[in-house]
């Protein structure tokens, strides 16, 4: 992701940290209790691991970081920017930690100032298409040099071999493939099925194009915290409590098979 000049970054990494500082100024400072800050997206972004179905409620991801202070009594605090600000904010260390997966960085490397935590569940992304088009895109290499709708600020392992064609939510992706502004669009599955459903729109899932687990990824400075996170983690795979909190969303197929097998 390029950002346009030094002073547009140090204006917006001004922004950022203002916000934040107000966000921990009004939690009581973070000198009383462990705290890591993450980002949660704006209000139509990645849903259901952002928020719930209705836009409103907690996602995926907010029921895991309770359950995880549960165990360990680390607060977990989220702030909401779009995308692109997010990984701005992330890599200036405004914030603390994101969600990753492996499978979405080209070389697979999250960057030698992250560390990586135990696996919590499986993601797949896929190329989606409407459903007349789906045979257009029925290998891997079907899509290159082909414009593929695609969100601001997400990583795609190989956006070389495409013309990324960015937007700023799921949701508006979703329309401009509704639109047919492209042939083809890369989201998870679960949300795009909730999209293809608000928008009223028949999609396929052409081919897939990433799958692996989705890990928390924090700033260096934060590898003494790994061990209990990484305890609490494991807890809930194999208690079941993980599979319990991705049902709720009907997402249980993404839940890791106990004991894990990462070959």
């Amino acid at each position: 992701m390029a950002i346009v000049g030094h002073s547009l970054f140090n204006i917006t990494r001004i922004v950022l940290l203002l916000t934040l500082s107000l966000l921990m100024s009004a939690s009581g400072g973070a000198s009383e209790s462990r705290r890591l800050y993450f980002d949660l997206g704006l209000e139509s972004g990645w849903i259901p691991f952002h928020r719930d179905f209705d836009g409103q409620s907690p996602g995926v991801f907010r029921l895991v970081t309770r359950a995880i202070t549960q165990q360990t009594g680390i607060e977990f605090i989220p702030v909401n920017l779009p995308p692109k600000r997010a990984e701005l904010a992330l890599q200036a260390g405004l914030v603390d930690f994101d969600f990753v997966c492996l499978q979405w960085f080209a070389d697979g490397n999250p960057g030698e100032q992250f560390v990586l935590s135990e696996p919590l569940f499986s993601i797949r992304e896929y190329i989606i298409t409407l459903k007349e088009n789906a045979y257009k895109f029925a290998q891997p290499e079907s899509y290159k040099d082909k414009p593929i709708g695609t969100i601001a600020g997400y990583f795609y392992h190989n956006a070389e071999d495409f013309i990324r064609v960015d937007f700023l939510s799921e949701s508006l992706l979703m329309q401009g493939l509704q639109k047919q502004r492209f042939e083809g669009i890369i989201m998870e599955q679960g949300t795009a099925t909730h999209w293809a459903r608000v928008h009223d729109v028949d999609i396929a899932f052409a081919t897939l194009h990433s799958d692996g687990y989705l890990r928390m990824r924090l700033h260096n400075k934060y590898q003494p915290y790994l061990p209990e996170i990484n305890s609490a983690i494991k807890s809930l795979r194999e208690s079941g409590e993980m599979a319990k909190i991705l049902k709720q969303f009907s997402l249980e197929e993404l839940a890791i098979p106990t004991p894990l097998n990462e070959n």
